[in-house]
């Protein structure tokens, strides 16, 4: 039990929202493209077209990733200042790391395996 005070494990400090939200964010990640996408990104940026392209997938199916990432809040998109219609997506790192240390506080690392 989380809340029992005799328990070896400290009780959850996370909020229902922050739950929600990290929730939100792992499945967004729990596909194997959007994880290739973020594979991309980790470099810098890159254009949808060109992830389309490394990902041999058609242009809405490439969107439908991004913006499912992009509502999670794992990448964010700007428009090329070169050519409008050009859209550009880079990882929101701060986010990621987040995600990682959400997860990285809910595991106990001193308990051993029996």
């Amino acid at each position: 039990m989380l809340n029992d005070p005799n328990s070896a494990h400290a009780p959850c400090p996370a909020s229902p929202e922050h739950l929600s939200t990290l929730a939100d964010r792992l499945r967004a990640l729990a596909e194997p493209r959007r994880l290739r996408i973020v594979g991309l990104l980790q470099d810098g940026v890159c254009c949808n077209d060109r992830i389309g392209d490394a990902l041999g997938i058609a242009p809405n199916l490439v969107s439908h990733h991004l913006g499912a990432l992009r509502r999670a809040g794992l990448v964010a998109l700007e428009r090329d200042p070169g050519d409008s219609r050009r859209l550009i997506y880079r990882l929101d790192h701060a986010s990621l790391r987040q995600v990682l240390a959400a997860l990285h506080a809910m595991v106990d690392t001193t308990d051993s395996v029996a």
